[in-house]
C-alpha cells in the first residue's frame, strides 16, 4: 500500500506551479518538489513490482445455490409443481434467497400467448398456496433453452431448477435431449428434480453421490454444486450418507460436508450403491457427467428414491446467443 500511495506526491506538482505563479515562493521550492515527485514515481514502480506478487489472491467466492432459484412451471402438474416449489423454498430459506418462477414460450401467436397467461395464473395460484408472495414471469424467445439462459442472466439466477415428469418415451430419461440442450446453453448451475409425489424434502434422509472421477477438474464444479445443495437441505437430525468415494477423496477439494455425514465406499455402480445404502423415499443428490449417468439415475428413481441431479457446465458462457434448439409450436422442456 505504501508503494502505491507514495505516487500521490505527484499531485502536489500542480499546486506548486500555482503557488509559484502567485509569488508565494521561489523556483527553489518548485525544483525541490520536482525531485520529490521523480523519486516517488521511481519508488512506486520498484516497490509495486517487488511487493505485489507477495499479496495472496482473494479466495474464490462461490454463490450459494439458493440465492436465486429460477424454475419454469409449464407442463408440470399441480402436484408436481407444488413439490418443486417446496424444494425451491427449502433451498432459498436458509440463505434468504428468492424464487423466480417463469413461463417460456417460443411463439407470439395469440392462442399461444393466451395459454401462457393461463399458465401464469395457475403457477401463481400454486405459489400462493405454498406461501410465496411472488409473481411468475413470461418470456418469449426463439427456443426454450435460449429463453431460460437469457432469463437466468437477466435475473442473475444462482440455480436453474427443472422438474422431470418421468420417462414418457424412449427419450424420456432424466437427462433427455431437451435437458442436454439447456445445460449446454447456460453457465447457470442446473438441477433436475425427479421427485416422487409423497416426498418431503424437509424430512427425508439424504444421500450424496460422489465418485472418484467427480474430483477431476472438469467434473469438480458439479460435485461442489451437489455438496452445496446437500449442505443446504440437511441438518443434524437427518441422516446423510456419502459415497461411493471415500472420505479422504474430499481432502483438498474445497468441499465441506456436515460432521454427521457417514461415508460408505464401494465401486462406481451408482444404482447398486444407492440400493445398498439408501431406502425408498430417500433423496439422492448426484452430479451429472454429460449423459453418462442417465440409466443409473432413472434406475434410482424407479426404485422409489427421489433424485436431484445437478450439473455445472464450466465450458459454457453466459452469452445471449442461447442454444441451437428451436422447439416447434407447443414445444416444452419436458422430454417427449
Amino acid at each position: 500500500m505504501f508503494s502505491m500511495s507514495i505516487a500521490q506526491a505527484a499531485a502536489t506538482l500542480a499546486a506548486t506551479i500555482i503557488g509559484l505563479e502567485a509569488g508565494l515562493y521561489g523556483s527553489d521550492i518548485v525544483n525541490a518538489v520536482r525531485v520529490v515527485v521523480a523519486v516517488s514515481l521511481i519508488l512506486t514502480s520498484i516497490g509495486t513490482s517487488r511487493f505485489a506478487p507477495q499479496i495472496a489472491p482473494p479466495s474464490e467466492e462461490r454463490r450459494r445455490a439458493g440465492e436465486a432459484v429460477l424454475f419454469p412451471t409449464a407442463n408440470t402438474e399441480d402436484e408436481d409443481l407444488a413439490a418443486v416449489v417446496r424444494l425451491a423454498g427449502r433451498l432459498t430459506e436458509p440463505v434468504g434467497g428468492v424464487v423466480q418462477p417463469i413461463v417460456v414460450e417460443t411463439s407470439t401467436e395469440p392462442g399461444v400467448i393466451e395459454r401462457a397467461r393461463s399458465e401464469l395464473d395457475r403457477a401463481n395460484t400454486v405459489l400462493r398456496r405454498a406461501g410465496h408472495d411472488v409473481e411468475s414471469d413470461l418470456r418469449i424467445d426463439r427456443s426454450i433453452a435460449s429463453g431460460l439462459n437469457r432469463a437466468s442472466i437477466q435475473a442473475d439466477s444462482s440455480l436453474l431448477l427443472l422438474a422431470w415428469p418421468g420417462p414418457v418415451d424412449v427419450r424420456g430419461y432424466l437427462l433427455g435431449s431437451s435437458y442436454g440442450e439447456i445445460i449446454a446453453a447456460t453457465a447457470t448451475p442446473v438441477m433436475i428434480a425427479a421427485l416422487h409425489p409423497d416426498v418431503e424434502i424437509a424430512r427425508q434422509r439424504l444421500a450424496l453421490v460422489a465418485r472418484d472421477g467427480d474430483f477431476t477438474p472438469g467434473h469438480l464444479p458439479s460435485l461442489r454444486l451437489a455438496a452445496d445443495i446437500t449442505n443446504t437441505l440437511t441438518h443434524r437430525d437427518r441422516p446423510l450418507v456419502v459415497g461411493p468415494a471415500r472420505a479422504d477423496a474430499f481432502d483438498g477439494a474445497d468441499i465441506e460436508l456436515p460432521d454427521h455425514a457417514e461415508f460408505y465406499g464401494g465401486h462406481d455402480d451408482i444404482a447398486g450403491w444407492a440400493a445398498r445404502h439408501t431406502e425408498p423415499g430417500d433423496v439422492v443428490i448426484l452430479p451429472l457427467r454429460g449423459f453418462a449417468l442417465r440409466a443409473a439415475a432413472v434406475s434410482i428413481h424407479e426404485s422409489g428414491r427421489s433424485v436431484l441431479a445437478v450439473a455445472q457446465n464450466p465450458m459454457s458462457r453466459s452469452a445471449l446467443t442461447g442454444s441451437a434448439m428451436t422447439l416447434p409450436l407447443g414445444g416444452s422442456i419436458t422430454p417427449g
